[in-house]
C-alpha cells in the first residue's frame, strides 16, 4: 500500500514540473485605407432553355454487336489508265498526212492566210515520219481557253476538210486536234528548246512541210512549150525570180530581194518528152546568212561572196522536160551533176540506143556521155557498129567516130586507143581522128 501511495506521489510532481509557453501578446490593429465603393451593375443571369423532355431522358444502351472475327476483304480499287497524249497527237498527224493529198492553211494574226496542197509524190517528201519527233516534247493535257489565249499567235492547221484538223501556234504550245465527233486539245512542251535551234516548239518541227512545198511550188511554173531551150530557159529563170519575190511572210527564209543573173543550157535530149538541162543563176539579198534560216540558201554549194550592194550569188543547174500539156516544165534542180535523163525501151540493145541516143541528143551528152558508154561495150559489140553507121547521115556518122576519138585523146581508156578502135570500124575508122 505505502508503495502505490510513492508512485502516486511521484506522478504528480512530474506533472507539476512541465513548464506552460507564455501567451502571445495582441497584434496591433491593422491600419486599413478607406475604400470608395463604386456602384457595381450586377449582370443579368442568362435565362437557360428549357431542357426537352427527351433531354431529360436516359440514355437508351445498345445492345452490343458480336464482332465477326472473318476478316472484310476491302473492294478493288479500279486504275484509270494514264492517257498517252504523245501517241494521240501522233496518230492525228499521221491520220492527217497519209492521204493522197491534204491542205495546210497558215493564218496570220491579221487574218491573212496562205492555203496550200500537199500532194503524194508531188511536193510531200518530208512529210513522214515526223511524227517519231513528237517524243522529244512532253504532253499534257490542255483546255479551250489555253488555245484561244493563243489568239495572237500565227496559226497553221494540216487539215482534211470535213474529216480531221491538226492546228498548232508558231510561240505556243497548245495543239488543237478536230474531228466530226470531238475537239482535243494537248500542250506539246520541249523540255530543252536551246537545245536544238532549229526545233524549239511543235511549230519549229513542222513548219518545213508547208515551206518546203511551198518552194517546190516555186520552181513548178510552166512556160510556153513552143519555145528553143535557150529561150525556154531564160523564161523559166524569170519566173523563178518573180515567185521568190512573192514568197510570203511565214516562210522562213523569205528572201529580202532576188535578182536574175542568167541562164545557159548545157544539155538537150530531142526525143520524146524533149528534155534539156540548164545552169541557173541569181544573187539574192537576205537579212543574215549565219542564222539557221539562212540554211535553206546555205545547203549545197551554199552562196557566193557578197557583192557591194549585199547581194550573194546563188544558182541551180534545172532539168526541165516537155509535159503532156506541150508547156516546158522543171522536173528537177540541184547543186550540180545533171544531165538529160530520157528512158531506154527495154527491147532495144544498148548500142543501137546509145547511137540513138548520140543522135537525138546536143551538148554534155552528146559529146560526153554517150561516147564513154559506147567505149564500154565488148569488142563483139563495138565490131557491129559500122552496120549501125550504115544507117545514118554521112554527117552523123562522120560526127560519132570523131567523137570516139576525141573522147580517147582527152581522157585514159583501160581498154581502147584509136589505133586498137580503128580496125574494128572499117571505113568510117578514118573519121577517128578528124
Amino acid at each position: 500500500m505505502k508503495r502505490i501511495l510513492v508512485l502516486v506521489l511521484m506522478m504528480i510532481l512530474l506533472a507539476g514540473c512541465q513548464k506552460v509557453p507564455p501567451a502571445a501578446p495582441p497584434a496591433p490593429p491593422e491600419q486599413k485605407e478607406p475604400v470608395v465603393e463604386l456602384p457595381v451593375k450586377k449582370p443579368e443571369q442568362e435565362s437557360k432553355p428549357a431542357v426537352t423532355p427527351e433531354t431529360e431522358q436516359p440514355p437508351v444502351s445498345m445492345p452490343e454487336t458480336e464482332v465477326d472475327p472473318t476478316p472484310v476483304t476491302p473492294p478493288a480499287q479500279v486504275l484509270v489508265p494514264e492517257v498517252d497524249w504523245c501517241a494521240v497527237a501522233a496518230e492525228a498527224y499521221t491520220d492527217v498526212t497519209e492521204r493522197e493529198q491534204f491542205l495546210v492553211l497558215v493564218k496570220e494574226p491579221d487574218g491573212a492566210f496562205t492555203e496550200l496542197p500537199v500532194i503524194r509524190g508531188v511536193n510531200d517528201w518530208n512529210v513522214y515520219g515526223l511524227e517519231h519527233s513528237f517524243e522529244q516534247f512532253n504532253w499534257f493535257a490542255a483546255v479551250e481557253e489555253n488555245w484561244q489565249a493563243q489568239e495572237s499567235l500565227r496559226r497553221m492547221s494540216f487539215y482534211a476538210p470535213g474529216e480531221i484538223s491538226f492546228s498548232f501556234c508558231q510561240g505556243g504550245d497548245v495543239v488543237k486536234i478536230t474531228t466530226p465527233e470531238e475537239t482535243t486539245y494537248l500542250r506539246a512542251v520541249n523540255p530543252e528548246p536551246e537545245a536544238d535551234v532549229f526545233t524549239t516548239d511543235l511549230y519549229s518541227l513542222l513548219d518545213m512541210v508547208p515551206e518546203d512545198a511551198y518552194s517546190v511550188g516555186i520552181w513548178s511554173t510552166p512556160v510556153d512549150g513552143a519555145l528553143e531551150p535557150e529561150a525556154a530557159a531564160a523564161a523559166l529563170l524569170d519566173t523563178v525570180v518573180a515567185n521568190y519575190r512573192s514568197v510570203p511572210d511565214w516562210v522562213s527564209w523569205k528572201p529580202v530581194e532576188v535578182k536574175a543573173v542568167g541562164s545557159e543550157v548545157f544539155d538537150v535530149y530531142r526525143g520524146t518528152p524533149e528534155q534539156f538541162c540548164f545552169d541557173l543563176g541569181i544573187s539574192v539579198k537576205i537579212e543574215d546568212p549565219m542564222t539557221p534560216e539562212a540554211i535553206y540558201w546555205q545547203a549545197g554549194s551554199g552562196l557566193g561572196e557578197p557583192d557591194a550592194e549585199g547581194f550573194y550569188g546563188w544558182g541551180r543547174q534545172v532539168l526541165v522536160e516537155k509535159n503532156e500539156e506541150g508547156s516546158w516544165v522543171m522536173t528537177d534542180w540541184g547543186t550540180g551533176g545533171y544531165t538529160v535523163n530520157p528512158v531506154k525501151p527495154v527491147e532495144m540493145p544498148q548500142l543501137n540506143w546509145l547511137v540513138e541516143l548520140f543522135c537525138l541528143t546536143e551538148g554534155f551528152t552528146h559529146d560526153h556521155v554517150v561516147p564513154y558508154l559506147l567505149l564500154e561495150l565488148s569488142d563483139e559489140e563495138i565490131a557491129t557498129l559500122p552496120a549501125l553507121l550504115d544507117q545514118l547521115t554521112e554527117r552523123e556518122a562522120r560526127e560519132l567516130c570523131a567523137t570516139l576519138g576525141s573522147h580517147l585523146r582527152e581522157n585514159d581508156s583501160w581498154r581502147w586507143s584509136i589505133d586498137l578502135l580503128k580496125p574494128l570500124l572499117g571505113d568510117y575508122g578514118i573519121y577517128l581522128g578528124a
